[in-house]
């Protein structure tokens, strides 16, 4: 099967991923981070649970998302300070120190690991508030960044710095690296819930390049508002007889084109998928872990085979994906599901508690249907899809499957509003 992406999605990951491309039909994009003016600091972790590779890898990572910018005195300065047992003030790079990218980008790369034995974050902030960033530029632009892989030993004290840097009218955004750090602290240090930042590890971090750089800088072009949100979406696929190969296709390549709004990876999007028709077509599952990247999840979805089954088991599905799919999503982020059928399954109860169940262990639902109603003359139970989604506004129809290119902006927009609902939930808990 082909895999045919639509121009503007080629254009919209050419512009976000900054990937090479050899289509010329595609619009010249200007990244806005070029155009920044901003004084941006960056409090990173020097402590050794870090390690020499992982700090490594974090200054890789200061030197990925500063090479974006135009290094000048008159555009983006940059100053970094590590910490670990106290500040490491010799290491310490102000925003006079360098006035271009190359002579910036080599400092940071000769920044030394400390292995520090405690996790002094708070006097990171305090030292880069006093000393760094009282020597920024009025009426300009400040951020800092604190990149950390735990909890420091005083919370309260990070807590009351965090919140003397924002009462400086400064914005921050704080990133946690691995398992070990909790939640609660990184929201101390943030700005807003919608600061925070989770990489899986060190070695994950250019995964949320793009998260920080949408977050920091003004974007001019338009693109769906979650394309960079931290979520575990999950796709459960009619594939019985009654779809048709032919539309099974269609179906398969409409989810590709789907995906090509997402920055797909281990640390922002990861995907999951599972057929159902007469069972759960589980040798043939997509799990979390099986694909890194757009590209390669879109290949493994469009090598789905049809499978002609000769029932509808919807609910037997959703099942699966509450059984094997959930127990592997993230703490943290919102999980979405995406139901898509194109007739009435064969038990109506048992599709009702399954996805009753999903939505009771947090998973956001969202059904599409494809064909006419029964009240039409055709297979699809609406009443059912409102049970499969939650509600009605959640339920989205295509006339046939070769419509679904239709509704895919429309799809694009009620995920995007499940992600928000999820990121609700999770911050009531």
């Amino acid at each position: 099967m082909k895999l045919l992406l639509p121009l503007a999605a080629v254009c919209l990951a050419h512009f976000v991923l900054a990937a090479p491309t050899t289509n010329d039909e595609c619009p010249p994009k200007k990244d806005p981070c070029v155009s920044e003016i901003m004084d941006l600091s960056f409090v990173v972790d020097s402590s050794q649970t870090v390690t020499a590779e992982g700090f490594k890898q974090a200054l890789n990572f200061l030197s990925s998302f500063l090479g974006k910018f135009d290094i000048s005195p008159n555009k983006v300065r940059s100053s970094v300070i590590t910490y670990g047992r106290g500040v490491y003030t010799g290491e310490a790079i102000g925003f006079s120190d360098y006035s271009d990218k190359q002579s910036l980008l080599s400092a940071i790369n000769d920044i030394q690991y400390q292995a520090g034995g405690r996790t002094d974050t708070g006097a990171g902030l305090e030292y880069m508030l006093d000393n760094q960033m009282s020597q920024a530029r009025e009426n300009v632009k400040r951020v800092v960044v604190v990149l950390t892989d735990g909890d420091s030993q005083d919370g309260s004290f990070t807590k009351k710095a965090a919140q003397r840097v924002r009462d400086n009218g400064i914005e921050v955004f704080s990133i946690g690296v691995g398992p070990d750090i909790a939640m609660q602290e990184l929201l101390n240090i943030a700005s807003s819930p919608e600061n925070v930042i989770d990489a899986k590890s060190y070695d994950s971090l250019n995964h949320i390049l793009n998260q920080l750089r949408v977050k920091i800088c003004e974007e001019s072009d338009p693109e769906p508002s979650c394309r960079h949100t931290p979520t575990d979406l999950m796709f459960v696929i009619d594939s019985s007889v009654s779809v048709g190969e032919d539309d099974f296709e269609l179906g398969l390549k409409f989810i590709t084109n789907f995906l090509q709004n997402f920055e797909v990876n281990p640390s922002t999007i990861r995907v999951a998928a599972i057929m159902f028709g007469k069972r759960v077509y589980d040798e043939h599952v997509i799990n979390f872990d099986d694909d890194d990247n757009v590209e390669n999840i879109s290949k493994a979805i469009s090598a789905l085979p049809w499978m002609h089954g000769t029932r509808t088991e919807t609910g037997k599905g959703i099942d699966y994906m509450v059984e094997h799919f959930l127990p592997y999503t993230r703490p943290r982020v919102p999980k979405v599901a995406i139901v898509i059928t194109d007739g009435e399954s064969q038990n109506n109860n048992k599709t009702a508690a399954a996805a009753q169940q999903a939505r009771a262990n947090g998973i956001q639902m969202v059904a599409v249907g494809i064909g006419r109603a029964r009240t039409e003359g055709g297979k699809l139970n609406l009443k059912e899809l409102n049970d499969i989604a939650g509600s009605k506004s959640s339920v989205l129809l295509a006339d046939n499957y070769a419509d679904l290119t239709r509704i895919k902006g429309k799809l694009v927009q009620q995920t995007c509003k499940q992600i928000d609902f999820g990121y609700q939930a999770l911050m009531s808990l």
